[in-house]
């Protein structure tokens, strides 16, 4: 069971409401941005519903709406991501979404008093703007945070500063290689110092914060937030068993000649530092080609990966795979490589890879140190680079190679 599930049924509860961003099923051939904390959000559900608690969701629709809705949904808006809009059309809706939206706020209120739940689980927010917070004290309904965002784009090395908040387009702009024009970015500063300081305030108000990790906790100490409503609560997540004849068909496809396999698995992102993998991979291939890449996820780097592919045959897109299938993939790698070059709160991909006891390879940022045991689990990398990466994964097949049995 996951573990914040189990904090929630320790509760006592008898319902629940799960406020999210965007929640399953998704539409279909629309470019997938969602990735391990919308699988971990239907995890506890489930677990919360073989409880026999009833739970209900309020999400958005991601881009467009499903034809077939779950049971116990209610959509309360669209999710459009600011990824996929033009540059000021992105800067104009994000100043609008992630303040207040009268009428999802309305929509949250009404369906949170027709719910009367026991608690609300706020998960991720964006483009729901303070609303469920404020619904939710409203109504005096206890709320629970586990998801929801502090920081715009993604917590830094160095944590910032109520000062440094006024660099927050800045930081944007160079996280996510849009551009912001000059003016917002001279409105940003004091927009972002209000939008942290009622950030803080709503989180404060909260019944509790389960952070996801260590370092999850420390951003969250950095924006003023009460020690005693933080509690470190680590992801954790199932898989579907692996299916022998799946790995038989994988491993004839994919694993013959000595192949060694690197998987990657996630959102084909910028900051997933996909391009830095695949530089990295290139080196690893000059120097033996029995390296092998299989790609798994969407996002707007597909392309870079197709393209890739194309050149060369050892590097295989997989393209989206549901995530009950998700396991006889890790089955057939001999590493996971998680490239990110933004520090995470917690990357489920690393919890996957160590439960089918596969090693990572990462840079050292955000909670990776916490999860990697480098002599047993795989390897930190401290330098964001292309050839240091190549270097570890290089390394680690080395030490794989000597530790197998004659």
């Amino acid at each position: 069971m996951l573990p914040w599930a189990k904090f929630i049924i320790e509760m006592n509860v008898k319902k629940v409401v799960l406020i999210t961003s965007v929640y399953p099923p998704f539409p279909k051939n629309i470019l997938g941005l969602w990735g391990g904390i919308e699988v971990a959000c239907e995890q506890f559900v489930t677990s919360l519903r073989k409880k026999e608690i009833k739970t209900s969701i309020i999400s958005l629709d991601f881009i467009v709406p499903v034809s077939e809705d779950k049971e116990n949904i209610y959509r309360v808006g669209v999710n459009n991501p600011y990824l996929l809009q033009p540059s000021l059309a992105s800067v104009i809706s994000f100043a609008f979404k992630e303040f207040f939206r009268p009428i999802i706020f309305l929509k949250i209120l009404r369906y949170l008093a027709k719910e009367k739940p026991d608690v609300v689980i706020i998960g991720k927010t964006y483009q729901m703007s303070f609303s469920p917070f404020l619904a939710a004290l409203i109504l005096r309904i206890p709320y629970v945070i586990r998801y929801d965002w502090l920081c715009p784009t993604n917590p830094k090395p160095d944590l910032c500063s109520l000062k440094d908040r006024f660099k927050c387009a800045k930081c944007i702009q160079e996280r996510t290689h849009k551009r912001i024009p000059k003016l917002a970015q001279l409105l940003s500063g004091p927009y972002f110092i209000l939008l942290s300081l009622l950030k803080s305030y709503f989180w404060n108000k909260s019944y509790k914060i389960l952070a996801v990790s260590k370092f999850h906790k420390r951003v969250m100490d950095s924006f003023g937030i009460k020690h005693d409503k933080i509690e470190v609560v680590p992801e954790m997540i199932s898989l579907v068993e692996v299916v022998p004849e799946i790995i038989k068909e994988l491993e004839e496809k994919y694993k013959h000649n000595n192949s060694f396999i690197i998987l990657y698995v996630g959102r084909l992102e910028p900051e997933k530092g996909l391009s830095i993998l695949i530089e990295a991979f290139r080196d690893l291939y000059k120097e033996d080609p029995s390296f092998k890449l299989l790609v798994v996820g969407t996002g707007r780097l597909t392309r870079l990966i197709k393209e890739e592919s194309k050149k060369n045959q050892n590097v295989i897109y997989m393209g989206q795979i549901p995530h009950d299938q998700i396991s006889n993939y890790y089955a057939i790698s001999d590493v996971v490589v998680i490239p990110s070059t933004v520090p995470e709160g917690h990357p489920l991909v690393a919890e996957e890879a160590l439960l089918m006891k596969k090693p990572i390879i990462g840079f050292e940022l955000g909670s990776l140190p916490e999860i990697i045991d480098n002599s047993t689990k795989g390897e930190l990398v401290k330098e964001i680079d292309s050839k240091a990466l190549a270097n570890a994964i290089f390394s680690l097949r080395k030490r794989i190679l000597l530790e197998k049995p004659n």
